[in-house]
């Protein structure tokens, strides 16, 4: 083997080690409010973790937005300690929004010994979609699926809040504590239930569509007025090939770019990505970028948001 071949083979191995800690290092937080993206895609299996986002509030991880399956692997791949988690707010209770809660909860209860408190926020419920308080209690209530889990570790107690849905749900300001103000408003996925939200701390703004299609828009560009960063879920393309429900169900690129410039958003992260918009995403961009000429990013899992980048 010759030298060069030698010297490149020792340093890729003594470099490898680096490099798995760089994958599973815990996100640089520079206080004020932050994001990381557990989960990018969903709901099929196509190698992303489904919907989940992390806030952090001065270094310290509080609040989950949506905890779709594989949220519990990436917060461990990250080595996320979730003592300070306490803010649950669900944007609709489908399965790849909603199935990992029970594994994060059960983690946060094993690292505590004193009594735990998990707030809870999602829409009300009809007829085969359940509200934010049947949820729960469907999961952690007598008789529910996991009825153990409350008192298996430290004591856990839930604060639950039900939210108006649909379009004549108008903005409210569901949680105000110590400078973090949380907004929300309704939206359309079809027949389920759903909410946006607006987080607004310390001179910081994030909005969370959720799965909506576009006759929320002008819900979305209310709540989304100004922020600083607006993460819209994009499951479908303008060109078409995704099922009927999809499309009934969810905003095209088009109008999440045009959402985004009548809102007058300073950035925009596309989430929540299916695979013909993994495979698509020139397409995507240009088509967001015929009304939005702000700054454009695709969401993926375990990103920290960066927000000097563009």
């Amino acid at each position: 083997m010759k030298k060069a071949s030698i010297f490149s083979l020792a340093l890729a191995l003594a470099l490898a080690p680096l490099a798995v800690r760089a994958q599973t290092a815990p996100p640089l937080v520079r206080g004020g409010m932050e994001l990381t993206v557990l989960g990018s895609g969903g709901p099929r299996a196509a190698g992303r973790a489904s919907s989940s986002n992390l806030l952090w509030l001065d270094g310290k991880p509080r609040i989950l937005v949506d905890v779709g399956p594989g949220a519990f692997v990436r917060s461990g791949e990250l080595k996320l300690g979730l003592d300070d988690l306490d803010l649950i707010f669900f944007t609709h209770f489908h399965i790849d929004h909603a199935a990992d809660f029970p594994a994060i909860a059960k983690t946060r209860a094993q690292q505590r010994t004193e009594t735990i408190t998990f707030n809870v926020f999602g829409p009300v419920g009809n007829a085969g979609h359940p509200g934010a308080t049947q949820f729960i209690d469907k999961l952690f209530g007598p008789g529910g699926a996991f009825e153990y889990q409350p008192t298996f570790g430290s004591l856990e107690k839930f604060v639950i809040k039900d939210l108006p849905a649909g379009l004549v749900a108008g903005l409210a300001v569901i949680h105000r504590q110590d400078g973090l103000t949380v907004t929300t408003i309704g939206t359309n996925h079809g027949p389920t239930p759903s909410v946006a939200y607006r987080f607004d701390y310390a001179g910081r703004s994030i909005v969370f569509s959720g799965d909506t299609n576009e006759t929320a828009a002008d819900n979305m560009v209310l709540l989304a007025k100004g922020a600083d960063l607006l993460v819209f879920n994009c499951v479908i393309l303008d060109s078409g090939g995704s099922t009927a429900q999809s499309n009934i169900r969810h905003t095209a690129p088009r109008r999440i770019g045009e959402i985004a410039e009548r809102a007058g958003v300073k950035r925009l992260l596309l989430t929540h990505i299916q695979p013909i918009v993994d495979a698509a995403k020139d397409e995507v961009l240009r088509s967001v970028s015929v009304a939005y000429k702000g700054p454009v990013r695709f969401a993926e899992d375990k990103m920290r948001y960066d927000w000097d980048a563009r």
